[in-house]
């Protein structure tokens, strides 16, 4: 993970475009959290668990690393932040 440091307007207008396409896995849940604590309605949004079941079939709730595993058998190495 990578932090990037912008004017707060940028990236209020990035989010609430619907023609600027934010990709991931699980974003769904991301998108109502940043609008319960900013109150920032992110548009655009697509949620690759929803792509993973219409194309492996079944309701499973993917999130970024077991969707990995299951696509391409490897796993995602996770390593804590240490804000100082």
């Amino acid at each position: 993970m990578f932090y990037v440091y912008v004017n707060s307007s940028i990236i209020v207008s990035i989010n609430t475009k619907f023609d600027v396409h934010k990709v991931g896995v699980g974003i769904d849940g991301d998108a109502v959290k940043v609008f319960r604590d900013y109150k920032i309605s992110v548009k655009g949004v697509m949620d690759l668990s929803l792509q993973a079941n219409q194309k492996l079939g079944g309701d499973h709730k993917w999130g970024l690393s077991s969707l990995t595993e299951k696509l391409l058998s490897k796993q995602v190495v996770s390593y804590p932040i240490v804000l100082n």
